[in-house]
C-alpha cells in the first residue's frame, strides 16, 4: 500500500487530474441516462400535472445537461485551491517549509477519493441499491454517513447537514491527504494526520456552521 501511495502521488498531477475529469464525466453521462430519465421526472412531478407541462420541463433541463460537464472542472480544481489556501495558513503558523504549489498538488491529487465515491454513489443509484428521490437524488453522502442511523421524520432539519458531513468519504480523503502532506513536508504522518485534522477540520466546521445558518435562514 505505502509503494502504491507514494507512487500515487509521485505521478503526473496532469494525469491525474484528466483521469479525474474522465471519472466525473462518465458518472455524470450515467446519471443523465439511467438516472435522470424521463419517467424520473414524470413520477416526481406527477402529483403537478395540472400546474406545468412536465415534458416542457424535461425539454428545457435537457438544454442545459452540458453545464454539468463544466462544472466537474470547477468541482476539481475549486475545493483544491480553496484546501490548500487553508492549509497554508497551517504550513506559516507551524513555519513548515512547503510550498503552495506542493500543497495544491496533493490536495488536488487527493480529491480522487471524491471522484472514486461519486461513481460508485452513482452506480449505487442506477442499479437501485440506493433509493432514490427528488430529494436525494443528488446525494453522495447520505447513505455513508451518521444520517442515516436516524429517522429524518424525527431529526431537527438543521442536523441534516453536519450528520451527512461525517461519512465514510471524509474519513478516508483526511486519511489521503495526510499522506500527502507526510511526503511533502518530510513528517510523521501522525503529525501530519493531526495537522490535517485540525486545519481542513475547523474548515469543514464553519463550512457546516455557514451552510446550517443559511438554511436556517431559508427555512425561516
Amino acid at each position: 500500500m505505502k509503494i502504491f501511495l507514494d507512487n500515487y502521488f509521485k505521478a503526473n498531477t496532469w494525469i491525474v487530474f484528466w483521469v479525474m475529469i474522465f471519472i466525473y464525466f462518465i458518472s455524470i453521462t450515467i446519471e443523465l441516462k439511467y438516472i435522470f430519465t424521463d419517467s424520473f421526472y414524470f413520477e416526481v412531478f406527477d402529483h403537478k400535472k395540472s400546474i406545468f407541462n412536465i415534458q416542457d420541463f424535461i425539454k428545457k433541463e435537457r438544454t442545459y445537461d452540458w453545464l454539468n460537464y463544466l462544472a466537474a472542472f470547477i468541482v476539481v480544481l475549486l475545493p483544491s485551491l480553496i484546501v490548500a489556501f487553508i492549509l497554508n495558513i497551517g504550513v506559516i503558523f507551524y513555519e513548515y517549509k512547503v510550498k503552495f504549489r506542493y500543497l495544491f498538488v496533493i490536495v488536488l491529487k487527493s480529491q480522487i477519493i471524491f471522484a472514486i465515491n461519486y461513481i460508485i454513489s452513482t452506480m449505487l443509484k442506477w442499479q437501485g441499491v440506493i433509493e432514490r428521490n427528488y430529494g436525494n437524488i443528488n446525494n453522495n453522502y447520505d447513505y455513508q454517513s451518521l444520517r442515516c442511523f436516524f429517522n429524518n421524520k424525527e431529526l431537527a432539519f438543521w442536523l441534516n447537514f453536519p450528520l451527512e458531513k461525517i461519512n465514510i468519504t471524509e474519513f478516508i480523503y483526511i486519511l489521503f491527504l495526510s499522506y500527502g502532506f507526510a511526503l511533502i513536508s518530510n513528517k510523521n504522518y501522525m503529525k501530519c494526520l493531526g495537522f490535517v485534522l485540525i486545519f481542513y477540520g475547523l474548515a469543514l466546521i464553519g463550512w457546516i456552521i455557514f451552510t446550517v445558518f443559511i438554511q436556517t435562514l431559508l427555512y425561516n
